[in-house]
């Protein structure tokens, strides 16, 4: 036995050795070329439709979540807004309540009771003297 090829040494290939390319042939019943071309199209179709399909879909979900979002949003600053308007509203009772108890105590320290009894009597009296001779007011003298 007698060896054909020679061994080169080494871990790589110091020229390479040219081998015959194959020659496409054409296999018997292989379809025409425009018609691959068409299938190709179609495919390509029909990828680009559900490419659009989900863009589609996808601009829905978000155009739903930002309507979402801007509704939660609007809410959240209503109800802001009315919690600083009830603490504004808290705070304008307490000072009203304050000066109304402020006022009723000044009212009720002034007044001096035993001071209007002695000037209504010494009303009631000027009048029944004056009208001494009608029964008016229901005077003691007529």
């Amino acid at each position: 036995m007698e060896r054909t090829q020679k061994y080169i040494y080494g871990n790589t290939v110091r020229t390479a050795i040219p081998k015959e390319l194959p020659v496409r042939r054409s296999l018997v019943g292989e379809e025409p070329e425009h018609r691959i071309r068409e299938e190709r199209e179609a495919l390509r179709r029909e990828l680009h439709r559900l490419h659009f399909f989900h863009l589609m879909l996808m601009l829905a979900g978000i155009t739903i979540c930002c309507v979402v979002l801007i509704g939660y949003l609007s809410l959240r600053m209503q109800m802001n807004s009315s919690v600083r308007q009830i603490s504004q509203l808290k705070s304008r009772l307490n000072t009203l309540k304050q000066e109304n108890d402020e006022a009723y105590n000044q009212v009720t320290t002034k007044i001096d009771l035993e001071e209007i009894k002695r000037i209504a009597i010494q009303i009631w009296d000027a009048l029944c003297i004056r009208w001494a001779g009608h029964s008016v007011f229901g005077c003691g003298r007529q």
